[in-house]
């Protein structure tokens, strides 16, 4: 598939996978993810997200284990990572042509029981790839997305005020696309695209490189030496990819890239008027969960 052909699929879907061209030892990989990760520590997300220095952890949740920070942690991830955004450069290239960034690379381990996250939209500029560790083919405890929703003008959250929509009902109407396949099927996605996880309805654990990538511009992070050092110098589009060192490219059309199918300043009034039509179903939503189910929920714990 050329580069205009993976641009259009991608442009209307909001997304691309690609298959399995990665040859490891993927079993081992998560026997090796699974052991090394029982010595790492907890860590709060929020007060390290956009450090420099990256500092490994494991986070917690009701939704799963998330590792953050992995790079240069295990030989065989670096492997994969370097691989795949070699896969997708071009198209990367292609979508955003003012240059990109690598601002995180983590490890989601679904396990049985794990709760879902709702539909949800990202910080503005930032796109993902995901990279499937085991053979997938059931809709539970993997990305979903809801097709084109990324050339909507505004999110659901700026309209609404509703921060994530429960992925169950949507997936039973069809209206869902999950991320299937074999281990080491990759997929690119732009994270204005409405996205989210299903639950683990499975008795199998899915294991899942994420890695965040961000239009050069709004890029929350940059990294420092000692995290670039953790690279092997062989795995060059992966230090490019954190540096955002030439991968610029001038030749492509800046009219050719999601950026500008979003939030044009024609829309500003429509939404406006929509946002105020929403306010009271958003004030009505947040009194509710806040006011009550909250209150209902520390009753019974």
């Amino acid at each position: 598939m050329n580069i205009n052909k993976e641009f259009y699929k991608f442009n209307k879907y909001g997304f691309l996978d690609k298959p399995n061209l990665v040859k490891i030892n993927f079993e081992l990989l998560q026997k090796k993810i699974l052991d090394y990760s029982e010595k790492i520590e907890e860590i709060n997300w929020g007060e390290i997200r956009f450090d420099s220095n990256a500092k490994l952890g494991k986070i917690t949740t009701k939704g799963g284990l998330s590792i953050v920070n992995t790079i240069g942690w295990i030989e065989e991830i670096d492997e994969m990572v370097n691989s795949v955004i070699g896969e997708f450069k071009d198209l990367i290239d292609f979508t955003l042509p003012n240059g990109w960034i690598i601002t995180q690379v983590a490890i989601r381990i679904s396990s049985p029981g794990d709760n879902e996250l709702g539909l949800h939209t990202d910080t503005a500029g930032e796109y993902g790839i995901g990279i499937l560790l085991n053979n997938w083919f059931s809709d539970s405890a993997t990305t979903c997305f809801l097709p084109g929703t990324h050339k909507w003008p505004f999110t659901l959250r700026e309209i609404t005020g509703i921060p994530r929509i429960p992925t169950y009902f949507m997936n039973k109407l069809g209206l869902l696309k999950s991320a299937k396949g074999e281990a080491g099927t990759s997929y690119f996605f732009c994270n204005n695209t409405l996205h989210g996880r299903m639950a683990n309805n499975t008795n199998k654990q899915n294991f899942t490189i994420l890695i965040s990538i961000f239009d050069l511009k709004k890029a929350p992070r940059n990294f420092d030496d000692s995290v670039l050092k953790k690279i092997k110098s062989s795995h060059d589009a992966f230090l490019k990819g954190l540096t955002g060192i030439n991968l610029k490219s001038s030749k492509l059309s800046k009219d050719n890239n999601l950026i500008n199918l979003k939030r044009k300043n024609k829309f500003f009034l429509i939404f406006i008027i929509i946002k105020l039509i929403f306010l009271p179903l958003s004030f009505l939503i947040n009194t509710l969960y806040y006011q009550f189910i909250l209150q209902i929920k520390k009753i019974f714990k």
